[in-house]
């Protein structure tokens, strides 16, 4: 799977400042990024997340092995997006 655009916009979009995703929230469930929840799992399913392709996507500095840092924005992210379900690679 290749990241798409419109998830790789999103992502830039929403995700730069992981301390404050209430609009990534607010969208996803007002069915503006309903499609969002299900392509970002398919992503983080499929590894498509590593420390840089996360720091090109939104400007976070990461070293290549920072993978426990990146796995926290990515469930800071999760939470945000779909609280009632499980971490992708958790379920």
């Amino acid at each position: 799977m290749t990241v798409s655009d419109r998830l790789r916009d999103t992502i830039a979009a929403y995700c730069s400042d992981t301390d404050d995703l209430g609009d990534l929230t607010h969208d996803v469930k007002s069915g503006v990024l309903d499609w969002f929840p299900a392509e970002f799992a398919t992503a983080i399913g499929a590894g498509e997340f590593t420390p840089r392709t996360w720091e090109l996507l939104t400007d976070v500095a990461l070293d290549d092995d920072d993978d426990e840092l990146l796995d926290r924005y990515l469930r800071q992210v999760w939470s945000a997006a779909a609280p009632t379900e499980p971490y992708p690679l958790d379920a």
